[in-house]
């Protein structure tokens, strides 16, 4: 029998997985363990710890104690009871209160220069064990800042040293008063009370010690990674020791880029280097020290930072030049500039144009969309022997080479190749800086996330990303009980995620199936179906999460009914959407397989009825499927580290993760599936029968998986990703052909890419646009292996993406780049379900929503390409000034559905709210969707706005709401005493502000 051993180091047979039921008696009555005693008191907002080691040399608690302190003893499990009494000398006990681990006793009319015992009763654990009895000891004398047990001259030079200094975790015995300065009056009480002294001194306090770090290297404007090294001592526990750092060199690494991270004995740093005044990179050397702190001595370490020239890498990809290109065209370009902007090298690659190239240039500066003059002519450059281009920066018409630069910087430069078939252009991409590096360090682990139960405004953000919004608290709809703020609040977010995770599928097929057989009212089926019942999932589903996932991975996995054959097979498209839900919480293995074989699927990217090449034309097999799984499913173009950052090559280049011999071999393995030949039959409510009735004549052969025709396969040799062969065969069964696929997707599954490249997709679509390589990082480490060895578990990635460090703090609610623009979809889904959304068909509700194209330019299952609505990459430029120099800058920040706002769609949006709001009319044509704002019009009655506001607040905003904007909504609430208005017209009035659109 193997037992894992506990903290302590014991072996504990509690955990002996043979015997738990046995031994569950003996693990009831298992004691609580003491492991960590402090004194803790607040100097001003803070609170410092004195550690009081109960062996051995300890501390003293040298600060003031007439307002009292309090002890903190710390278990090695949770705790719930006890009591704590004064065994000897002069204090008294208030109420002592518990917190997980923590046991606090407050103590007041505490003399000076004493020593203290306390017996600890009954402490009680959270899993039954009881410490009967145990004592606690401490020494208290004000003004011994060093801890020796006497007040001499030297706790008065220590203050002095510290005087007018910041009081933190290197300095806080020095404020003996807590008044968060260190000044006269500390210096004054401890030359009162020289010459006291407690009991027999403790032995002398020694040293930190932190360990050696080694010289370090970073290229320019590039971050260093988290630079780990370890603090120690020998009275406090490591993890009461206060780090900090200096740099010799104040602009080349600013104060305020330096981040010191970790916890205990492990700490890590890390450098980012500073800009000059034209927010230009600098280069350099800088000594930096680190610093470790018991609060009374200090030790140092120092290492030198080189700061190189920069890596300064742009990448694009090329995808149609614009909506009105039809083309299966793509490629990928990347420019590498030298340190002084002055000149770069251009490589880039593309296929699958509709016709031969006439032109290829770089245009700018423009934002995506629009149209810019010529600055690089690539057709009148000579290429040079590795088959790059130099592209030497040169005045341009109007377009300097000031210009240039700041147009590379804000993404607004693009290349373009133009074909016979269109000659403005049909591929474009634009250029955007990458980071990457050679080598790779893992992220350091975020701060920990505050404990107990959700707040009000927790359950709001955690509904916002995690459903289709909240419902209201009051919501009579049994299937939204559990996806209001109430419910996340007591429920918790691991035991709500729980719950989804368990609930069925709602089947939109089912939905659609059920529907059509009913007689009244005639319910046809054609393409409006999709729209309809994706509505009714987004506003009334129970499985919230399930279908908030699967709308993310149809911008992932992208389908579109604009193709005519599958706008068409309405049942069909609806049951690819089943698959993405079912999909949801598998396996991502799984779910890639069936995604590759849905009809639908194969229907969009021409893998249905592909077949191998045959005499006499030899014609290869269409590529488009082979492309596309590579590049937007899975891997993407270039190689990555585990964080998402590009990997770089050791001249500093990106590593393309295929090239096009690669997608011509998995061309060759998506080769001999078509639909399956049993069509599926479906019944419809017919009126061309007499008398009307049901028809069972319904066909679709796109509604179960594709099937493989053997003799289609191709029988060449595949060599895939990573050198992987598949040797070819004379002939194949469906079996053997199926196997090769199986073969392929796993060379696919396993590849690193999928890890960093489907948890930043996943990310963006639920929580932010522009998450940190350490939230990747984690997500992907979670998809590498569950914790259990599995590889994919779609169920633990969407856990981790939802209570990760970055989508539950709400430290960084104010970062510039944080959060998301919530796509129109999303955006008006999560209005409607706050307010007790109604059908209002007269003969069946069906919660039609009609086509939001023109009003949001995203119907579900309507974007005009396979790269989805808008694109995971997609940049806009700002203009900013920089506070320090009054310096003007350009930045791009990623908001991928910026894509598809735009002068119309941003009033087109707010007419469909206020069609559904202030009109009460119904959101779209159908009329159908209407709000029920009883509750809301009653809190609009009292003379007071602050009920109907707060609530408001609270729904639609997570209580993020700016106190400019609460000021803007009261000043409305008494322009009007009707209170039906009040209420529809500050909904309006949120649903169509610009902070409501923004997710944080």
């Amino acid at each position: 029998m193997s037992c894992r051993s506990t903290a302590r180091g014991l072996a504990s047979p509690v955990v002996c997985a043979l015997f738990v039921g046995l031994l569950a008696p003996l693990f009831s009555s298992a004691q609580p363990v003491v492991v960590r005693v402090v004194s803790r008191m607040l100097h001003g907002g803070a609170a410092f710890d004195v550690p009081l080691p109960q062996g051995g040399a300890g501390g003293i608690e040298c600060r003031a104690v007439a307002g009292g302190l309090s002890i903190v003893v710390s278990f090695d499990r949770a705790v719930s009871a006890g009591s704590a009494a004064v065994s000897g000398g002069t204090a008294t006990v208030g109420a002592v209160t518990f917190n997980a681990t923590d046991m606090t006793i407050p103590l007041t009319g505490v003399t000076n220069a004493q020593g203290i015992s306390l017996a600890l009763s009954n402490v009680a654990d959270t899993q039954g064990g009881v410490l009967p009895a145990a004592g606690i000891a401490f020494r208290v004398l004000e003004g011994d800042v060093n801890g020796s047990g006497s007040v001499t001259v030297s706790d008065v030079n220590l203050v002095k040293l510290r005087f007018g200094g910041a009081v933190d975790g290197g300095s806080f015995h020095a404020d003996l008063t807590r008044d968060n300065a260190i000044g006269t009056a500390d210096l004054n009480l401890v030359k009162a009370r020289i010459n006291t002294a407690v009991g027999a001194g403790p032995a002398p306090n020694t040293p930190p010690t932190i360990s050696n770090i080694g010289d370090q290297s970073t290229a320019a404007g590039a971050p260093t990674t988290a630079i780990a090294f370890t603090v120690g001592d020998g009275e406090s526990d490591p993890g009461a020791l206060f780090v900090s750092a200096t740099s010799s060199d104040g602009a080349l690494v600013p104060a305020k880029n330096i981040t010191l991270g970790g916890s205990g004995a492990n700490r890590t740093i890390t450098l980012t280097p500073g800009v000059d005044s034209n927010s230009q990179p600098l280069t350099g050397t800088a000594t930096i020290a680190v610093s470790v702190s018991d609060g009374i001595m200090v030790t140092n370490d120092t290492f030198l930072l080189t700061v190189g020239a920069p890596q300064k890498v742009y990448v694009a990809t090329l995808r149609p030049e614009d909506s009105g290109t039809v083309t299966a065209g793509s490629g990928s370009a990347l420019l590498m500039v030298d340190p002084a902007e002055t000149q770069a090298t251009l490589r880039f690659n593309y296929s699958n144009l509709t016709t031969n190239k006439v032109a290829e240039h770089i245009h700018g500066p423009a934002d995506p969309g629009q149209i810019a003059g010529i600055l690089f002519d690539i057709d009148a450059a000579t290429p040079q022997d590795d088959g790059s281009y130099l592209w030497t920066f040169q005045q341009t018409g109007n377009t300097s080479v000031q210009d240039i630069r700041d147009a590379l910087h804000a993404g607004r430069l693009y290349i373009n190749i133009h074909t016979a078939k269109y000659p403005d252009g049909e591929i474009r991409g634009h250029f955007n800086v990458a980071s990457g590096s050679t080598n790779f360090s893992p992220p350091p682990p975020p701060p920990p996330l505050p404990g107990g139960q959700p707040t009000d405004q927790d359950a709001a953000r955690f509904l916002t990303q995690a459903t289709f919004g909240a419902a209201p608290d009051d919501t009579t709809d049994a299937s939204q009980a559990k996806h209001t703020i109430a419910a996340v609040k007591q429920m918790g977010f691991d035991a709500w995620l729980n719950d989804q995770f368990n609930t069925p599928t709602t089947s939109m097929k089912s939905i659609i199936e059920a529907r059509i057989q009913q007689s009244t009212p005639l319910y046809p089926l054609d393409a409006s179906n999709i729209t309809d019942v994706w509505w009714f999932l987004a506003l009334r589903s129970p499985d919230q999460l399930r279908q908030r996932v699967a709308t993310a991975l149809s911008e992932i996995f992208v389908v579109s009914k604009v193709e005519d054959v599958i706008s068409g097979q309405p049942l069909g498209l609806a049951s690819y959407h089943d698959t993405l839900a079912n999909g949801a919480f598998g396996n991502f293995r799984q779910l890639l397989r069936d995604v590759t074989l849905h009809p639908i699927m194969g229907q969009y990217l021409n893998m249905r009825g592909n077949k191998k090449p045959t005499s006499p034309l030899f014609t290869a097999p269409n590529e488009n499927y082979a492309r596309e799984v590579l590049q937007l499913f899975s891997i993407g173009l270039n190689q990555m580290h585990p964080d998402g950052t590009l990997k770089l090559d050791a001249t500093g280049l990106p590593i393309p993760t295929y090239d096009q011999n690669t997608i011509q071999n998995f061309a060759h393995v998506f080769t001999g599936w078509d639909t399956d030949p049993t069509v599926y039959t479906y019944s419809f409510w017919d009126t061309t029968l007499v008398p009307p009735g049901l028809n069972a004549g319904g066909k679709s052969s796109y509604v179960r998986a594709m099937t493989v025709r053997a003799n289609n396969h191709s029988n060449n040799t595949k060599t895939l990703l990573n050198g992987f062969v598949i040797t070819g065969k004379a002939s194949y069964t469906a079996a053997t052909a199926t196997a090769e696929l199986d073969q392929a997707l796993d060379n696919i599954f396993n590849h690193p890419n999928v890890g960093p490249f489907i948890c930043r997709r996943l990310i963006q679509r639920l929580v932010t646009s522009n998450p940190t390589p350490g939230y990747i990082y984690r997500v992907s480490e979670v998809f590498r292996d569950n914790g259990q060895g599995v590889r994919g578990d779609m169920k633990a990635v969407v856990r981790a993406i939802l209570t990760d460090y970055e989508a539950r703090t709400t430290d960084l609610l104010g970062n510039e780049g944080y959060g998301r623009l919530k796509e129109p979809l999303i955006r008006a889904a999560q209005v409607i379900r706050a307010f007790h959304p109604v059908s209002n068909g007269t003969t069946a509700q069906y919660w039609r929503l009609a086509s939001t194209d023109t009003e949001f330019l995203q119907t579900v299952y309507r974007s005009p390409t396979v790269f989805n609505f808008f694109e995971p990459d997609y940049v806009i430029s700002l203009n900013l000034n920089n506070p320090r120099n009054n310096q003007a800058y350009i930045e791009a920040l990623g908001t991928p559905e910026m894509q598809i706002i735009n002068e119309n769609t941003a009033i087109n949006i707010a007419n469909f709210m206020k069609k559904g709001l202030i009109d009460g009319s119904g959101f779209s044509s159908s009329s159908d969707v209407r709000l029920t704002l009883t509750n809301e019009q009653n809190l609009g009655t009292p003379a007071t706005p602050d009920a109907l506001v707060d609530y408001l607040n609270r729904m639609l905003m997570a209580n993020e709401m700016p106190a400019t904007m609460q000021t803007t909504l009261r000043a409305y609430y008494a322009s009007t005493t009707d209170k039906v208005r009040r209420a529809r017209g500050l909904i309006y009035l949120i649903a169509s502000s610009p902070q409501f659109a923004v997710q944080k």
